[in-house]
C-alpha cells in the first residue's frame, strides 16, 4: 500500500513539475514572439499608407490612362442600361432606372476591389514573412534596419556623384541639392522619436580611398549596437556598449577620428 501512495505521489510531483515546465515554454514563446505578432497586423492594415508616406512625391499620374479608363467606364454604364432597359421591356417588367444600373455598376467594381484587395493581402503577408526588416525585428531595431536601407540609398547617390565630378560630395546638403526628387527622409536616421541626419566622412574622397574607412553612419547607438557603411559599399553592425555609456564610446569615436582615418591597429582593436 505504501508503495502504490509513493508512487502516485511521484506522479503527481512529476505532473506538476511538467506543468511548470510548460507554462515557461509558453511564456519564453510568447516574450520572444510578442513584438512579430504584433506587426504582423500593424503592417498589414497600415502598410500602404507607409508606402504611400514613403513614394507619394514620386508617383506620376498617367491622365491619358485615367482618360480612358472614364471613357470606357462610361461606355460600359451605358450599355449595360441599354441592355438591362431591353430586358425589362421585353419581360414587360417596370421600367429600369439609370440609378439600378449605377447601382449594378458599383456592385461589380466593389466585387473587384474585394478580389484585389484578398490579392494584395495574400501578397502582403507573404512578403512580411520573408522581409528582413519583419523577420528581423525578433533581434534587431527597425530603426536600426530602415537606417541601413537608407544609408545604401545615400551610398548610391554619392556613387553617381562621384562619376560625374570625379569625387565625393562635401556635404549630404550638396547631395541633396544634386538629387532633388529624391526622397529628403533617406538623409536622415531615426531612433524611436529622434531624428538628425547621418553622420558624413566623406569629405575630399573617393572609391580610391581606403576602402575600409567609414563613409556615413546614424549619430545613434541602437540597442547597444552601431551601424555604418564604409567606402567600399559594405555596411556593418558592431557591438558596442549598452546605454549612455555605449552612446559616449560612439561619440568619443568620432571625436578622435578613428573612423576617419583608420588604422589596421586601429581596425583590429576596435570594440
Amino acid at each position: 500500500m505504501e508503495e502504490v501512495i509513493e508512487k502516485k505521489g511521484g506522479r503527481k510531483r512529476s505532473s506538476i513539475v511538467y506543468k511548470w515546465l510548460a507554462l515557461f515554454v509558453v511564456f519564453l514563446f510568447f516574450s520572444i514572439t510578442f513584438q512579430f505578432l504584433l506587426e504582423i497586423p500593424l503592417y498589414l492594415a497600415f502598410g500602404w499608407f507607409f508606402f504611400l508616406k514613403e513614394n507619394l512625391t514620386r508617383i506620376e499620374f498617367g491622365w491619358e490612362m485615367i482618360a480612358s479608363a472614364v471613357i470606357g467606364w462610361t461606355f460600359c454604364l451605358w450599355l449595360t442600361h441599354s441592355f438591362c432597359r431591353w430586358v425589362a421591356r421585353e419581360k414587360n417588367a417596370a421600367p429600369w432606372r439609370f440609378v439600378q444600373t449605377l447601382r449594378l455598376n458599383l456592385l461589380v467594381m466593389l466585387f473587384f476591389a474585394a478580389s484585389c484587395a484578398l490579392v494584395g493581402f495574400v501578397h502582403q503577408s507573404l512578403w512580411l514573412l520573408s522581409n528582413p526588416v519583419v523577420v528581423n525585428s525578433l533581434y534587431r531595431s527597425i530603426d536600426k534596419i530602415r537606417d541601413i536601407n537608407n544609408m545604401k540609398q545615400v551610398y548610391m547617390l554619392i556613387m553617381n556623384y562621384e562619376d560625374e565630378h570625379g569625387k565625393f560630395p562635401d556635404s549630404l546638403e550638396d547631395l541633396r541639392r544634386e538629387n532633388p526628387s529624391m526622397s529628403g527622409e533617406i538623409f536622415f536616421a531615426r531612433k524611436d522619436k529622434m531624428v538628425e541626419p547621418f553622420l558624413y566622412f566623406g569629405k575630399g574622397l573617393s572609391t580610391s580611398d581606403h576602402g575600409e574607412r567609414v563613409l556615413l553612419a546614424p549619430p545613434f547607438v541602437h540597442k547597444g549596437r552601431v551601424v555604418y557603411v564604409c567606402i567600399d559599399g559594405r555596411a556593418k553592425d558592431e557591438r558596442i556598449a549598452d546605454g549612455k555609456r555605449g552612446q559616449e564610446q560612439f561619440e568619443k569615436l568620432i571625436r578622435d577620428g578613428v573612423w576617419s582615418k583608420p588604422s589596421p591597429e586601429q581596425d583590429a582593436n576596435r570594440w
